[in-house]
């Protein structure tokens, strides 16, 4: 029985010695393969350059999204002002009509 195991064992071992070195690759595609890290370690630096050149350029519309907003509500402001004025005006000049219709 012992013996049965360690032939099974033996066995095991040497196909597992044969399937990874059947499995191992040769040293011009380990260098094949490292060209192609240092590729996509320039092309992941780039598109995080790129990324960050885009929240740059989100972060400077968004502050002018925000003045923009800003002077629309002063422009609103002013013209309520100068219609509240217009009214007030309206007001008077209705009144000096009526008062030079009775005299």
């Amino acid at each position: 029985m012992k013996n049965r195991i360690a032939k099974w064992t033996a066995v095991a071992s040497v196909a597992a010695v044969v399937t990874f070195g059947a499995g191992c690759a040769s040293t011009e595609d380990l260098d094949a393969m490292r060209a192609d890290i240092e590729g996509l370690k320039g092309e992941a630096a780039a598109a995080q350059e790129m990324a960050a050149g885009a929240v740059s350029d989100a972060e400077a519309a968004r502050a002018e999204a925000g003045q923009a907003s800003r002077t629309a509500n002063r422009a609103l402001s002013a013209a309520r002002e100068a219609q509240a004025c217009c009214a007030a005006n309206s007001e008077k000049i209705e009144r000096m009509f009526k008062k030079s219709m009775m005299k």
